[in-house]
């Protein structure tokens, strides 16, 4: 799928003329999705294009998006987030006449990798609407968060594998950062 963005998807859907794109939104886009175009999104393009959506990276400027953070408040603002990207993939979802995929970057917990996998299988339970999936993106072993370096140690190691096959999770396979754990001995 090609990114796109609500600010450029009129422009790279007429110049790209492809049949999948992903909103890659961020926070503030999430923010300005109340009255989103639906009707001339569908317009556009004759190749019936389908849709999937990438969920914030962020919460704000200064946050990652963090479903489990114990802040209350970063954790009732990421739910919300989450929330309101769901209904946004519900109307593609209702419109395109097939389910769409939110793909999730979730890579903050405080607590043990083991209940990390038990604690996103239950809220993508939570959250899941018909016809909209949410799905973890595998990550790389740094992230380019706040436009540094981070270090990641979820969803990105052979690891992971048997916690996200038994918690029956669905995962979005990111080429670029499944190489870059293969270059960092992460398999």
């Amino acid at each position: 799928s090609l990114p796109i963005r609500p600010g450029d998807w009129r422009d790279l859907m007429a110049e790209i003329p492809l049949r999948n794109y992903e909103f890659h939104l961020s926070f503030l886009d999430v923010v300005g999705l109340a009255g989103f175009p639906f009707e001339a999104l569908f317009g556009v393009s004759a190749n019936n294009p389908k849709f999937s959506v990438h969920a914030p990276d962020y919460l704000d400027a200064y946050r990652l998006l963090d479903p489990f953070s114990e802040d209350r408040e970063t954790r009732q603002k990421s739910l919300g987030l989450l929330e309101s990207v769901g209904d946004f993939a519900l109307e593609l979802a209702q419109r395109q006449g097939s389910a769409v995929t939110v793909v999730s970057s979730l890579s903050q917990f405080s607590g043990s990798r083991d209940n990390f996998f038990g604690r996103v299988a239950e809220l993508f339970t939570e959250i899941n609407k018909p016809g909209v999936r949410f799905s973890l993106q595998w990550l790389p072993p740094y992230a380019w968060y706040f436009g540094g370096s981070f270090p990641l140690n979820l969803v990105n190691s052979g690891a992971d594998l048997e916690p996200i096959k038994q918690e029956e999770i669905p995962i979005t396979l990111d080429t670029s950062h499944l190489l870059m754990g293969v270059h960092a001995g992460r398999y």
